[in-house]
Formats: structure tokens, C-alpha cells, sequence
């Protein structure tokens, strides 16, 4: 509570700056606004994004629509502690505490040591309204993400949706036989995700990397393009 609350939930989604979260990160050259769990050249990826007035994940906050939507959960004025880790920016819940004050819930921000803080969100009985969760893919396929959403699974987020769950065993079946309907039935299950918004998704990691003159077929894959790279060195040459 009072985020088991759909109303509520999507309220925070409509009203949360994204464009905030990405330029205290640095700005497009190290994060860019997302509304979705999948990130931009994995299956089933298509730009979507419900929760701003323009319509896409660069667009301003929809205050209005997420007041209204406040009211009619009945939620306002709910005390609510956002949990973060010591090592992250500031700024990421800083901005959420911020958005929650401004729907009227009675927002506070609690730091925990890293080990301290994912523990907790993994604990069920720990309770945790909101928490900040980073993710980085461990393989090319969208179950990397949907798996923390899955009914089965000790999630954060404690949410289960289970034709969610049928569109994602669907298309893990028929990933290698007919990846052209598991591409729409990937982007299905994540259209219904975001759309129940159990997670208020911000930014995607960007890289730049820095090359010298004599390298030559520079190469990127967008699975690994995180911090811990994304360069496929066995690609480059050197003149």
C-alpha cells in the first residue's frame, strides 16, 4: 500500500519526470528517458509510452491526469518511503519523493547501505512501498526482464498478472520456430507491464566510447551497452 492500488500506481507513472532523472545522469550522452522495461534493439522492442501528454518517453509529465487519478484511488495523503541505495545518484529518488509530494502523498527518502537495500526489496515481509532497482541484461532475450515480474518469482515489485505470464511463456516457446510472432508477443506482454505499471521505468544507460584514429570497423552491441561495456573488440582493426 498504497501502491497495490492500479489507480494509484499509474498516477506516479503520469506524474514522474523522466527528463529530470536523465539530465541529472548527464543527459542524452549517458541516459535517455524511457517509459518501458524493454530497452531500445531487444525483441519485441517498440517505442511506447502511455504516461506522458505527447506520448512518448522525452514528453512532460502528465500532472493532471495523475491527480485525478490519486483522488479516485483514494490514496492521498498516504505516508510513503522511497528506498534507496548509498551508492546511486541522489537525484534518481530525489525525484521520486518529489513526485509523490506533489500528488499529495507524505513522501520521505530512506538510504541503505547496497546490500542492506536489495536484500529488503527482495523480502517480501520487508514491505518496501518504492524502491530504486537498476537492471543490466544478462542475455539477449527479454526474459532478463520479464522474469522479475513473473507470478513465481520472489519480485520486488510483488506483482503478478498472469496473462502477462502466458504472452511470456508463449513466446519463449516459439522464439527459435516463429520469431516473427514472438516479436508481437513480446511487445504485447510488455504493452500490458507498463500499462499495469507495477515498476515506473526512467532512464536506459548510454555509452560513448572513445576510439583512436587508426581503429577501423568499430563495432556496439546493444545487449551489453551499459557501463560494463558494449564494444565487440574481436570486430576492430588497427591500422
Amino acid at each position: 500500500a498504497p501502491f497495490d492500488n492500479l489507480d494509484a500506481r499509474r498516477a506516479v507513472a503520469f506524474a514522474f519526470d523522466r527528463r529530470a532523472v536523465a539530465r541529472a545522469l548527464g543527459g542524452g550522452d549517458l541516459a535517455r528517458p524511457t517509459c518501458q522495461l524493454l530497452p531500445p534493439g531487444f525483441p519485441g522492442f517498440h517505442p511506447y509510452c502511455p504516461f506522458t501528454a505527447s506520448g512518448t518517453a522525452t514528453g512532460r509529465p502528465d500532472l493532471a491526469t495523475a491527480r485525478r487519478l490519486v483522488e479516485r484511488s483514494g490514496t492521498r495523503g498516504a505516508r510513503v518511503v522511497v528506498q534507496s541505495f548509498d551508492i546511486l545518484n541522489p537525484s534518481v529518488p530525489e525525484v521520486m519523493v518529489r513526485t509523490l509530494r506533489r500528488l499529495g502523498y507524505r513522501a520521505s527518502l530512506s538510504v541503505l547501505p547496497g546490500a542492506d537495500h536489495f536484500e529488503s526489496l527482495s523480502d517480501p515481509s520487508k514491505r518496501v512501498q518504492v524502491g530504486v532497482s537498476p537492471w543490466l541484461a544478462d542475455f539477449p532475450s527479454p526474459t532478463t526482464f520479464f522474469d522479475l515480474f513473473a507470478c513465481k518469482s520472489t519480485n520486488a515489485s510483488q506483482f503478478c498478472d498472469r496473462k502477462t505470464d502466458r504472452l511470456v511463456a508463449e513466446a519463449k516457446q516459439i522464439q527459435v520456430t516463429d520469431p516473427g510472432r514472438a516479436q508481437a508477443l513480446w511487445s504485447s506482454a510488455e504493452r500490458r507491464l507498463v500499462d499495469q505499471a507495477p515498476l515506473v521505468a526512467a532512464y536506459n544507460f548510454s555509452n560513448a566510447d572513445l576510439v583512436g584514429e587508426r581503429v577501423g570497423n568499430y563495432q556496439f552491441n546493444w545487449v551489453w551497452g551499459s557501463p560494463l561495456g558494449g564494444r565487440l573488440l574481436d570486430q576492430f582493426w588497427v591500422r
